[in-house]
């Protein structure tokens, strides 16, 4: 396995000073601490004069668009790259294995390529490369915040640029549940509180990332209640989605996001899982946890990662319901059941 250094926030900084044109990657289905950091590096980059595009497998959700509004950084699918000379430099942001990459990571192999710089905030994962990774940071954005400010205090940057600061605001809110998750520490709220110096509209970003869904979200959200599966005395609860019922309600991938949210909230459950078959005998698992039970070690298992009380993997399987039981009895063990 090869050696990745682990950089210190001020070689961190002085890495994303080289000025070099540069391809910053988000992962498979982005949130808002993936787009959010992207849009918010690739913005403040092209401010000091690099050429920038944003990349990943997935287009940016429709419901994320706005936090790219304004900006006039590409944002391509790796489809799009086929063909076209990669940047010299590939940084990518809330990345935490490199199946969360799906076929730009494939594509990049082809051409002979690596990511240069991961930055981001799991504590539970696959090093892929040399990067910054803050565990103890609510999300990626609060490390790019730290970045952008020593720029300030030092004159490269006149400020935050807007689009930036909105960006990273969103990112904070999303991955802390709007400052709601045990996640969010002392430091996560000085840092929100700096963004509010800016005018970013934060009740308006945080009602579009919470609160604004389509009916096809909503169908989702019932199909994920409805088909809820009890255990552990109802501290466990997962709700499956089959390839075939995800057509036959015509949802899209884009549709499925709160899902998750729907399972957690059942009072009596302490560990939720979401389950969504897609092509090729591939599943993608989200876990989360309200309890004693560090999800991210299990879904690190399977390849994934994420953090104690909220992680995912993507995996194929011939029989997932082999899987399903490792996890169960795992999850059981925890929970003393």
């Amino acid at each position: 396995m090869a050696a990745y250094r682990d950089l210190s926030l001020n070689q961190l900084k002085s890495y994303l000073e080289e000025k070099k044109p540069t391809l910053i990657l988000f992962h498979r289905k982005p949130d808002p601490d993936c787009i959010g950091s992207a849009v918010a590096l690739g913005q403040v980059l092209s401010e000091l004069g690099m050429q920038v595009r944003l990349c990943g497998e997935d287009p940016i959700p429709k419901r994320l668009l706005f936090l790219n509004e304004g900006s006039k950084i590409p944002a391509v699918i790796w489809e799009e790259m086929e063909g076209k000379e990669i940047p010299e430099r590939i940084i990518s942001v809330d990345v935490a294995s490199t199946s969360q990459l799906g076929s730009v990571w494939e594509g990049l192999c082809k051409a002979g390529r690596s990511v240069d710089l991961m930055i981001d905030h799991h504590g539970r994962g696959e090093r892929f490369s040399d990067g910054y990774v803050d565990a103890g940071a609510a999300a990626t954005a609060e490390i790019l915040f730290d970045v952008f400010d020593l720029w300030v205090k030092e004159g490269k940057l006149r400020s935050i640029p807007l689009i930036a600061a909105k960006a990273l605001y969103a990112g904070l809110a999303g991955d802390t549940g709007g400052f709601r998750f045990s996640n969010t520490t002392p430091q996560t709220m000085v840092r929100g509180a700096e963004l509010l110096r800016y005018p970013i509209g934060h009740d308006e970003i945080c009602r579009k990332i919470f609160e604004c869904k389509t009916r096809a979200q909503m169908t989702a959200e019932v199909e994920a209640a409805n088909a809820i599966e009890y255990y552990c005395g109802g501290k466990f609860a997962v709700s499956r989605l089959s390839l075939s019922r995800k057509r036959e309600l015509g949802l899209t991938d884009e549709d499925l996001g709160t899902m998750i949210d729907v399972i957690r909230a059942v009072d009596s459950v302490k560990v939720a899982m979401v389950v969504r078959e897609e092509e090729g005998s591939r599943y993608r698992v989200s876990m989360r946890s309200t309890d004693t039970v560090d999800v991210s070690l299990i879904c690190a298992e399977f390849g994934g990662g994420g953090h104690a009380r909220a992680a995912g993997f993507t995996a194929e399987l011939d029989d997932f319901d082999i899987a399903f039981e490792k996890i169960k009895k795992e999850i059981e063990n925890r929970l003393q059941c």
